[in-house]
Formats: C-alpha cells, structure tokens, sequence
C-alpha cells in the first residue's frame, strides 16, 4: 500500500497555496481510481489483460461448446426416445394383429367345431332316411359358403319384390338357417 500511497502522492501533489491535495475530501475515491489506473499499468506492463482476455475467450468457447454439446444430446434423447415410442407403437401394431388372427383362427375353429358337431348329429338321421352312410363332411359346403348363398338368395328375393327376411335376425336364428341349408344340400328335409 505504502507504493500506491507514493504514486497518489506524485498523482496529486498538494496544493503551494494551501498545503491541500487536490480531491483530498475524496481520499478513498482517489485511491480507487489511482489503484485502476495502476492496475492498469501493470497489466499493459505484463500482458496481464491480454492473458485475461485469451482466458475469457477460451472459457466462451468453452461454455459454447457446452451448450452445443448439451443442445446435442438433447436432441439425441428426443431423437432415441421417439424410436423408442415408434418401436413400441409398431409392437402394439403387431400384438394387435396377433392378437387378431388368434381371434379369427379361434373363430374358425369354433365355426368347424359346430359344423362337425351338427354334422355328427345329421349322421343318423341320414342313415335312418336313406339307408346308406352319409358323404364326408369335407365334400359339404363350409358354413361361409351356405352363408353367402343365403345372402344371394335373400338379395334376390328383395329385388323380386318379394319381402326378404328381416335384417334383424339373430345369431342362432342366422345359425340355424345355415344349418337348414345344410339339411337341404343333405336332402334331409
């Protein structure tokens, strides 16, 4: 300190008249500003403010690079976890659709199941009506195609005209005109 009080000193000489330093009432603020300016001086001096400035610029870039890097990997995980969300959406799809033909496939088979199982009924009365063993049940027709026959012919009766069955045929009743037809393909009927 006692350097610094040296260069106010040459700084600001007293005054010949009054033996009074000039800004002596501001003593404090006068030191401050003399400590800046030889602050300053050193670091002209030393290269100080050059160094400080490489300093700031190399912890800008690397604040920036920071960023950037973390603006990365945000966009990374956004990225990874919209793959994430788009597999596990196409693995829905696909259980979906697993899950879709396991329920057809099931139906079939209950579909087959009644058929033979109605069919295992229409034996004896064939053997009793006719007198000879029935056909095979693969060389009769599948409860679709009776069902789509059913369907022409009911299309067929309502552009005649004629009044075509009720729309509002429940499932046995539906089930039950299919196995109709099955008698009569049997010619049991």
């Amino acid at each position: 300190m006692d350097k610094l009080q040296q260069l106010y000193n040459d700084t600001f000489p007293a005054d010949k008249d009054t033996g009074q330093k000039s800004g002596e009432g501001n003593n404090e603020g006068m030191l401050l500003t003399a400590s800046s300016y030889v602050q300053g001086a050193i670091d002209w001096i030393t290269g100080e403010d050059i160094a400080r400035e490489r300093r700031e610029k190399k912890k800008a870039k690397k604040t920036e690079k920071k960023r950037r890097e973390k603006e990365t990997k945000k966009v990374q995980a956004n990225q990874r976890a919209a793959a994430v969300e788009e597999q596990e959406t196409i693995e829905r799809m696909k259980d979906d659709e697993q899950a879709r033909r396991a329920f057809q496939d099931q139906l079939a088979r209950q579909q087959e199941e009644i058929r033979e199982e109605y069919y295992s009924g229409l034996k004896g009365l064939w053997r009793r009506k006719r007198g000879k063993e029935p056909p095979e049940l693969a060389t009769l027709p599948t409860v679709e195609q009776l069902m789509e026959k059913r369907r022409a012919k009911i299309e067929a009766e309502k552009k005649k005209g004629k009044n075509g069955r009720k729309n509002s045929v429940s499932r046995s009743g539906r089930k039950q005109s299919v196995f109709d037809d099955l008698r009569k393909s049997l010619g049991l009927t």
